[in-house]
C-alpha cells in the first residue's frame, strides 16, 4: 500500500496476550512508523505498552521522533488530542452524553470518522470533530453502530 503511494494508519493496541514481549512490539511499532502512518493511541495502550503513564508530549516525542507526523491520544471521556509535527497541539473534549450504553469499538469509531473526514481531506481539526460525533453516537448505542447515521454525509 504504501509502495504504491497509500497513507497507512495504526491504531495500536497493546495487550500481553498478543505479543512475545513489549520489546518484540515496540520493534514493529518502530518500523512501521518509518511509513509515516495516521497514529491513533489512547492512554490506556501506552500505559500497557509502556508500563508507566507518561507525559502526553513524551508519547508524542517518541513517535514523532520515529517518523510519524499526526499522532491522535485519545483521552477516553476526557476528549482528544492531537499532535501534528511542528505545529500546536489540538485539544478537544469528548462530547457530552446522557448516559454510555456501550464503550466497546467506541475507539474504533472515533477512528473510522477520523479516516473518513482524513480521505475526504478536511481540516484536522475537523477531522477530530467527527471522529469525536461518531465515538458518542457509538458510546449511546449498543453493539455496532446504526444503520441511519447522518454524520457522515454531511462530509459527501
Amino acid at each position: 500500500a504504501y509502495d504504491s503511494g497509500c497513507k497507512l494508519s495504526i491504531d495500536i493496541n497493546y495487550a500481553d496476550e498478543i505479543w512475545e514481549s513489549k520489546d518484540e512490539a515496540l520493534e514493529i511499532i518502530k518500523a512501521y512508523c518509518k511509513f509515516n502512518p495516521l497514529i491513533k493511541i489512547s492512554e490506556d495502550d501506552m500505559l500497557r505498552l509502556f508500563g508507566k503513564k507518561l507525559p502526553h508530549q513524551e508519547i508524542f516525542d517518541f513517535f514523532h521522533n520515529e517518523g510519524v507526523d499526526i499522532i491522535c491520544l485519545t483521552l477516553g471521556s476526557n476528549g482528544v488530542i492531537l499532535s501534528q509535527k511542528d505545529k500546536e497541539l489540538i485539544q478537544l473534549p469528548a462530547i457530552k452524553i446522557d448516559m454510555v450504553m456501550d464503550a466497546t469499538g467506541a475507539g474504533d469509531a472515533f477512528w473510522s470518522g477520523f479516516l473518513f473526514a482524513y480521505i475526504k481531506e478536511k481540516p484536522v481539526k475537523e477531522c477530530l470533530e467527527v471522529a469525536l460525533q461518531l465515538a458518542a453516537l457509538k458510546l449511546q448505542n449498543v453493539g455496532r453502530l446504526p444503520d441511519n447515521i447522518d454524520i457522515l454525509s454531511k462530509l459527501l
